[in-house]
């Protein structure tokens, strides 16, 4: 069970580094589309720092449900502010998968520890 969730610990990752490193690409473009939802700019890049220092996090086991916590909140962001009325498919199927793949690792490790390598 351990290598399972690890497994779906370095995807989360994974992807979430992906998505924050392409925010730090065109922030510009991300602080502009964030502006149009009615976010600022210091929202942009916070989410983006938070993205890629999480994922370097969950790599390497580090305040791992912490880490979940934030990344639950910033799934739920497009799900509330984009995608509610396209329904599951084609619209926040994507957020629901991580989140509940946020779950699980949350559930599976300690809150006590800091650092988890399993």
């Amino acid at each position: 069970m351990r290598i399972g969730i690890l497994l779906i610990r370095w995807m989360l990752a994974v992807s979430f580094l992906v998505h924050g490193t392409l925010k730090f690409h065109d922030l510009n473009g991300t602080i502009h589309f964030l502006g149009s939802l009615g976010l600022t700019p210091t929202i942009a890049i916070l989410m983006s720092i938070g993205e890629v220092i999480g994922g370097v996090f969950l790599i390497f086991g580090i305040l791992t449900p912490y880490v979940n916590v934030f990344y639950i909140s910033v799934m739920l962001g497009p799900i509330f502010t984009l995608k509610i009325t396209r329904g599951y498919v084609s619209g926040y199927e994507f957020e629901v998968i991580h989140i509940v793949m946020n779950i699980a690792v949350m559930m599976s490790y300690s809150w006590k520890k800091w650092v988890q390598f399993y």
